[in-house]
């Protein structure tokens, strides 16, 4: 059977082929032809990727909807539109085939980013790429365990966020960790939270839809104090619809928004839902009450039931 010259075929005849073949195969393609390279391109920046440093893998989607992973391990295994990378160094390897997809495909959009519970280190090189090919994130989480303070705070500066920040409860904070956001997402959680002030969280809430904090500083004074600015009218600003905060400091010990302390209904079957931009959030035996401007809110506050206190717009 003779052989086909595809790279004879006329430029148009060729971009049709070339979109029916697997993300895999363009690579190979592009490596081997210049010529190629905006052909490819034209193609590869409607796919999607995501970057696991936790899972050791890269995933790219394209627009039928199909996944297409690449996995980093010291073995080989086989799985249908998988790529395996038999590798001592998945980080290092991670960073060569992202750096690839990124050049010769033109596809900038990441689905999720998440590193692995190690050392910085090996994320700073991931978030360099992404930085330089100025990448948008949909969603990123941080699981490892030493930041690395000024290490760290250039990496949040640097990575466009554009859903969801979590930052999990295994990364750990100098006592002195001091940031200011330069990006914010529309979700905003962090689970080791002490670094975060309520000028922060004032800031934040102009941003994000939806913030939750864990093991806070924050007291029951901040939080009357934001009830009462959010009551007298004076966060008309606000985007976020929905708040959560937890820590030591938020106790029974004084009132909040000169409520004592529980805070909720008496009604074990009132529920309080929300959907908003596709966010959806409850508030169980809540107490709703309005500002100046009738806009409505529910708060819940009920330890040791819930230790975290919660804040949701109604309307």
């Amino acid at each position: 059977m003779s052989r086909i010259p595809l790279l004879r075929l006329p430029d148009l005849v060729l971009e049709e082929v070339f979109k029916e073949l697997d993300p895999f195969k363009l690579i190979e393609f592009a490596k081997c032809s210049k010529r190629l390279h905006p052909m490819i391109r034209r193609i590869g920046k409607k796919f999607e990727l995501s970057v696991d440093l936790y899972c050791k893998q890269i995933n790219i989607y394209t627009p039928d909807g199909r996944q297409w992973p690449v996995y980093f391990y010291s073995l080989e295994s086989e799985q249908e539109n998988a790529k395996f990378v038999k590798t001592k160094c998945p980080t290092r390897d991670i960073c060569i085939h992202l750096f690839e997809f990124l050049l010769y495909f033109g596809c900038y959009k990441i689905r999720h980013f998440e590193t692995c519970p190690e050392t910085i280190w090996n994320t700073s090189p991931i978030v360099k790429l992404l930085v330089y090919f100025k990448c948008t994130v949909r969603n990123v989480t941080f699981r490892m365990y030493k930041t690395e303070g000024d290490v760290f705070k250039e990496i949040l500066s640097s990575l466009k966020v554009t859903d969801m920040l979590s930052i999990g409860a295994a990364v750990e904070f100098p006592p002195d960790f001091e940031f200011k956001f330069v990006f914010y997402p529309k979700f905003l959680y962090i689970q080791n939270s002490h670094w975060i002030k309520m000028d922060q969280v004032y800031k934040a809430a102009n941003r994000c839809l939806k913030i939750s904090l864990k093991k806070s500083q924050l007291t029951n004074e901040h939080l009357d104090r934001f009830l009462q600015r959010w009551q007298a009218g004076k966060l008309r600003k606000m985007k976020m619809f929905y708040f959560t905060v937890q820590g030591k400091q938020i106790n029974k010990k004084s009132t909040i928004f000169d409520m004592e302390i529980p805070i909720k209904s008496e009604d074990d079957k009132c529920v309080h839902k929300r959907d908003h931009e596709g966010y959806q959030e409850t508030v169980r035996k809540g107490v709703v009450f309005k500002n100046v401007d009738g806009q409505r809110a529910v708060i819940h506050f009920d330890p040791p039931t819930s230790s975290a206190f919660s804040f949701m717009l109604l309307d």
